[in-house]
């Protein structure tokens, strides 16, 4: 049997949460589609599993310029006839703006653009944001996370996006769900993501003001601009024993499965990839109350949305104390709602690939 071919267009092969979002969609249908990854430029690596019937293109030559890859992809296009290009993030949902005469064309948001902009350029973050979400009003599908998502982007640009939520390649973590979590004294907090302002890892070390416990331990897993602010302020609150800043790892769950809470105190988020990580390996998760987080939390009771410091201090208080009530030996569980889970997602995406299939050819 001939499968469709399907291509995948990635900005760069970096170890992000929109590429590690689309390995997972890759692997989940590399036994449907022929599926070849192509990135427009080169990066540091995922440590994410990729089967190896997945094919890799780099489209990064040094001598090609964007216009250059534009006329490369479309060449490719032109030849090998893929079923659907599907791009993710800006730079590669602009190359693919320019061959929606030759394939179908179909992108996934994964966050709120005029905030994610925002944090990262300024007030231009705005058009941007803008000026990225009317590109995709030429695109055959568009797919966006949550319903506040879609709501927002309908508002912005008009798009009428089909949802499906984010998720996980689940199998590489499995190994580390599987293991005994065992109940003592210590309280691991995890935080996983970029040092950056929009993330607002900082917040993190005031709680220690008002949590008074030498058996909290607090891991700061990512780099970022606010790093060497973040060791500065660590010496001067002598939390040099209790507050451990990794940096960037590749493979970071075997820190994050010995943990007992994930928090996220972002101001703007998608639907985060570190909580759904969390979540399955069976972790506790707070979050702050922006963009989708209250509609999964409705879903999992294990999800916890707070709305301010003062509410995120409560709530890692009453965590603490349900952790203090239980000194037995437990399993890893897994707190992954079914509407997030891989199998789930992925049956979804096809049923919109075939939808659209059918709508072209009648």
């Amino acid at each position: 049997m001939i499968k469709n071919k399907l291509f995948i267009l990635l900005p760069s092969k970096s170890p992000s949460g929109p590429i590690k979002g689309a390995y997972a969609m890759a692997n989940g249908l590399v036994n449907k589609y022929d599926i070849s990854i192509y990135y427009l430029k080169e990066g540091k690596g995922v440590n994410s599993f990729l089967d190896p019937k997945i094919k890799e293109i780099q489209l990064s030559e040094k001598s090609l310029g964007l216009f250059d890859k534009i006329l490369k992809y479309r060449k490719i296009i032109k030849i090998q006839k893929p079923f659907i290009s599907f791009s993710i993030c800006f730079s590669a949902d602009f190359l693919n703006f320019f061959c929606g005469d030759l394939t179908r064309s179909i992108s996934s948001i994964r966050g709120n653009l005029p905030l994610n902009y925002y944090y990262d350029y300024g007030l231009l973050g705005y058009l941007l944001a803008i000026f990225h979400l009317n590109i995709l009003r030429k695109f055959d599908l568009v797919f966006s996370m949550s319903s506040s998502m879609k709501s927002q982007i309908k508002k912005l640009s008009g798009i009428e996006t089909k949802v499906i939520s984010n998720f996980i390649d689940e199998k590489p973590l499995e190994k580390y769900r599987k293991t005994k979590k065992v109940i003592d004294n210590k309280f691991n907090i995890a935080f996983l993501g970029s040092l950056s302002k929009r993330k607002q890892p900082l917040l993190l070390l005031d709680i220690y003001k008002h949590i008074n416990n030498k058996n909290m331990y607090l891991n700061y897993l990512g780099e970022g601009p606010l790093k060497n602010k973040l060791l500065r302020k660590i010496k001067q609150h002598n939390l040099v024993d209790n507050v451990f800043v990794y940096g960037f790892i590749k493979t970071p769950y075997e820190i994050i499965s010995k943990c007992d809470l994930l928090i996220l105190p972002s101001l703007s988020e998608g639907i985060s990839r570190a909580m759904l990580e969390a979540l399955f390996l069976g972790l506790n998760c707070i979050v702050f109350d922006v963009d989708s987080n209250s509609e999964i939390a409705n879903q999992c009771s294990n999800l916890y949305v707070v709305k301010s410091k003062d509410h995120l201090i409560s709530q890692i208080k009453e965590i603490m104390k349900k952790k203090s009530k239980n000194k037995k030996s437990i399993d890893s569980l897994n707190f992954l709602p079914e509407e997030y889970r891989q199998d789930f997602c992925i049956k979804k995406l096809i049923q919109n690939f075939n939808s659209l299939e059918n709508d072209i050819t009648i």
